[in-house]
């Protein structure tokens, strides 16, 4: 898979914005409608990020964890210290999450890793999330397919994939979250 960046801006007062995605297919941008962001506050991220202990998204593995849900938040919006710490004291109770120590993510910089590992679609995944240790800043998620269980999930959902081929352990999705910032620009 290619690398890829997403740039996403969006206004407070509507929930608007635009999107930049540059990747092997070149640039593009696309305006938001109003509401478009998922915009989570602090009384229903507890629920939101863990909602049946998981939640549902496309990717080869076909399931997130709450940990996922927490790079989700991070891919939606820029939680300020508060929103943080109101979703890192539920996470850190979860059955099953561990520490795995300090790191270096894919940017080089350092921080704490946690790990929660649940069965997918395809077989056993393990979810990891790296945060800056002093702020909890999410820095980087992982996601590694540690199993393959069911090569044909893909298929499945759209006819005509082909089945999933990777040898495992195999990180599947990766992102790094280098820059994020509130502004006071509307644009």
């Amino acid at each position: 898979m290619d690398p890829s960046e997403l740039w996403l801006w969006y206004r407070r007062a509507d929930g608007s914005g635009r999107a930049v995605v540059a990747d092997a297919f070149g640039r593009r941008e696309s305006r938001l409608d109003p509401g478009s962001f998922n915009r989570i506050g602090p009384g229903d991220l507890r629920d939101a990020l863990l909602a049946s202990g998981r939640t549902q998204m496309f990717d080869v593995t076909g399931e997130s964890s709450p940990l996922g849900g927490y790079a989700q938040l991070g891919h939606d919006q820029v939680p300020a210290p508060g929103l943080r710490a109101e979703a890192l004291r539920p996470l850190a109770q979860l059955p099953g999450l561990q520490y795995t120590g300090r790191v270096r993510d894919r940017a080089g910089r350092t921080g704490a890793a946690f790990s929660l590992d649940f069965d997918a679609r395809t077989g056993p995944v393990r979810d990891t999330a790296i945060v800056d240790a002093a702020t909890g800043e999410l820095l980087g998620f992982e996601r590694t397919l540690l199993a393959l269980r069911d090569p044909r999930f893909l298929e499945e959902l759209t006819p005509g994939w082909a089945p999933l081929r990777v040898r495992t352990p195999a990180v599947v999705a990766y992102t790094v979250f280098l820059e994020a910032a509130l502004r006071g620009n509307d644009s």
